[in-house]
């Protein structure tokens, strides 16, 4: 039986490696709604990132990089009615989490950061 987290912790410059986020994404939805298959949500989530071209863009740097893809990724869990948030913290990485858009309005504003475009 694997488990999975319910908060992933991301470095502040980005990903430790480029699928960590999709791959938690993916798995969370499943374990919120299994019948959100976790290998089609991680083929569905990678097939958009490739499909934006990311990669082939110039950033001024590796977080705005990764708030580009957070903002590509939220598109698609917004598709599955989902929603990722970022715990506000004090130390160089992004907590996230996710929930139902239904509630989503649960968590207020000034409790998650706001850098990273919803």
């Amino acid at each position: 039986m694997t488990t999975t987290n319910v908060v992933i912790d991301i470095d502040w410059r980005g990903e430790e490696d480029d699928d960590q986020l999709s791959s938690f994404l993916a798995q969370r939805l499943n374990k919120m709604s299994p019948s959100f298959e976790t290998h089609e949500v991680h083929a569905r989530m990678n097939k958009y990132i490739e499909a934006s071209e990311l990669d082939n863009q110039q950033f001024d740097s590796s977080t705005d990089y990764f708030a580009n893809k957070f903002s590509l990724l939220q598109k698609v869990m917004a598709e599955y009615n989902y929603k990722m948030g970022v715990l506000p913290v004090d130390y160089d990485s992004f907590p996230i989490f996710i929930t139902s858009l239904e509630h989503a309005p649960l968590f207020e504003e000034s409790s998650l950061i706001d850098f990273i475009p919803n």
